[in-house]
């Protein structure tokens, strides 16, 4: 691991793309005495060309900040995707907790409209039409 000269990167915008130089640190970061890049989340090693997600441990919208403190590098499947779902639950209780605390209801929904009814024959069908149909 090299020693780092420069300030930490820090994202201008939260859309930004982490640089590959700032992928390579944190990389480094999480490299084990063997040279192996361990997945925080699970333990074990991400492989080369194993799918890797560089992850924010604390998540924006929870006022982390998108920049190479908060990033690190976990594994797509599972463990990214069972992070990310498991940060949705919290999130979906701690509104539903704090709307039911301030007596707000979720407003219901009217549906669908009803649909017209359906148009009937102008005439009756013929008997003749109906013998022919019986041959």
């Amino acid at each position: 691991m090299r020693s780092r000269k420069s300030e930490p990167w820090v994202a201008k915008h939260d859309d930004q793309a982490i640089p590959e130089s700032v992928q390579r640190h944190i990389l480094e970061r999480q490299m084990d005495d063997a040279g192996l890049i361990i997945c925080p989340d699970c333990g074990q090693p991400i492989r080369p060309g194993q799918k890797k997600a560089f992850d924010h441990q604390v998540p924006l919208i929870e006022g982390g900040v998108h920049g190479e403190a908060n990033l690190r590098a976990i594994h797509e499947k599972p463990c990214h995707q069972i992070k990310t779902a498991g940060e949705a639950r919290a999130r979906t209780k701690a509104r539903s907790q704090f709307a039911a605390v301030h007596g707000i209801k979720a407003k219901k929904s009217r549906g669908f409209p009803k649909a017209p009814p359906q148009r009937k024959a102008s005439t009756e069908l013929s008997d003749k039409f109906l013998n022919l149909k019986r041959k």
